[in-house]
């Protein structure tokens, strides 16, 4: 797959694990990336990959990558679901919480992502994300209506 662009996205907490693997993988398979990850050193010659530690508009990378690997970020995570995007997403089990476990599973339970909890196994959940036999499940956005309610409460 020529011309396979994809973005990696770990949000302000590093995950150099991530970005290591996701590197190596992108090599290997002569793909495009954007890795954003706050505190990686970026001098590493590859033509193939641009880094950046921030990116200001995000939604534009969301937009043009045919894949997005991110960390069970909430706002992340929820966004590329709104977006209708195939994504991946890894928790970031480095963090001394392990709340993005919980993100993830129920992003892996509905079906709104491939989940991959072992980055030995990124290549696979690569694969399957990618492949047409994978179907993820419409997320449909619920809104909330009750700041009303709860400002009335507070008062």
């Amino acid at each position: 797959m020529e011309g396979f662009n994809i973005f990696v996205t770990v949000g302000t907490t590093p995950f150099p694990s991530l970005v290591e693997h996701c590197k190596d993988i992108i090599v290997r398979n002569n793909w495009k990336a954007v890795i954003q990850a706050p505190g990686y050193d970026s001098n590493n010659n590859v033509q193939s990959i641009e880094f950046n530690s921030f990116v200001s508009d995000i939604n534009e990378l969301y937009n043009t990558a045919d894949l997005v690997i991110c960390h069970a970020g909430a706002g992340t995570c929820y966004k590329l679901a709104e977006l209708g995007k195939r994504f991946i997403v890894v928790p970031n089990l480095e963090r001394s919480d392990k709340h993005q476990l919980d993100l993830a599973g129920y992003f892996d339970k509905k079906n709104y992502a491939v989940v991959c909890y072992d980055l030995l196994e990124l290549k696979s959940a690569i694969n399957k994300a990618i492949a047409s036999s994978w179907n993820p499940s419409k997320y449909n956005k619920e809104e909330f209506f009750s700041t009303d309610e709860i400002i009335s409460k507070l008062v």
